[in-house]
């Protein structure tokens, strides 16, 4: 599932073009709810939590898989954010199923496309997600995708829908995420739109231009650097972007306007890419193996 960088906490990627800007302000915010760290959010005790993933299907679908006992830790961090971290039986680094790490931010979006926006809009963004089943191997038919350690749980639906009732329940205009590989967006894009048209247009145009690779052989090979970015004379690499579920009608509105649509398409039409055959044959030849953990 989804894994992001603990470095882009409290900050906008500064690779990406055309992003979002974080206010510093959330800096304060979160300080103020250090105080009150034994809560999730500055709000939510352990047991409202367990009562949220009971009510949301996501620990009965885990039963099904035979976790049981689950437990809960609220852990304060360092920049004053916070890591909400569930385990199985035991908590240590070898019964953790899931981690995840939030924050709420404002936005200031910039003058052209005021008029969509709330005044200074609050999100929450996701710094770091990750789903993980520690007692499974990988498989021929279950391939590790960059940045995994272990197979993921198959609950990124569960989570999403938990997050989404913490936005409504703290009045916030969405969700905001910065995957940091090609296939965390591209399983996403079903509910998330990238703020940036540009960055939105790689969803279609990488797998246009890959076929017939399927999604883990395109994560690899933009991993391995054996995709060519045709336009611009380079080896492709993805950055990671602001990518947006939108709640509130204004994020909604830009995502489907007719303006945001014609700058995708414009750009889907810009992108081109080329595989370097030679270079992911071998690469996955040599790497197949280790890929497959069998």
């Amino acid at each position: 599932m989804f894994r992001k960088n603990p470095k882009f906490q409290h900050q906008q990627p500064a690779s990406a073009k055309n992003e979002l800007k974080l206010t510093e302000d959330d800096l304060l915010d979160q300080l103020a709810l250090k105080k009150g760290s034994g809560l999730f959010m500055g709000a939510y005790s352990v047991e409202q939590i367990e009562a949220v993933c009971e009510r949301s299907g996501l620990f009965p679908n885990l039963r099904k898989q035979g976790f049981t006992d689950f437990r809960i830790l609220i852990e304060p961090l360092e920049d004053f954010s916070q890591a909400l971290k569930f385990y199985s039986k035991f908590i240590d680094a070898d019964h953790l199923l899931g981690e995840l790490r939030v924050r709420e931010v404002k936005i200031d979006p910039p003058e052209a496309l005021a008029d969509f926006f709330d005044k200074e809009p609050r999100m929450l963004a996701m710094d770091w997600l990750l789903m993980q089943n520690p007692f499974r191997a990988f498989s021929p038919e279950r391939l590790r995708l960059p940045g995994q350690e272990h197979p993921g749980l198959g609950q990124a639906r569960k989570v999403l829908k938990i997050l989404l009732m913490f936005c409504r329940l703290r009045r916030l205009s969405g969700l905001l995420n910065f995957p940091e590989y090609f296939h965390n967006a591209a399983i996403y894009q079903y509910a998330f739109h990238f703020y940036s048209p540009e960055q939105e247009a790689l969803l279609t145009s990488l797998p246009r231009d890959l076929h017939p690779l399927d999604l883990a052989e395109m994560s690899w090979a933009i991993e391995w650097n054996c995709v060519r970015d045709l336009a611009n004379s380079t080896i492709f690499e993805w950055q990671p972007g602001s990518q947006i579920l939108p709640i509130a009608p204004g994020f909604h509105d830009y995502l489907v306007s007719d303006s945001y649509s014609v700058q995708v398409h414009g750009w889907c039409n810009q992108q081109k890419f080329e595989l370097d055959k030679n270079k992911f044959e071998f690469m996955w030849q040599r790497e197949f193996e280790e890929i497959k953990h069998v």
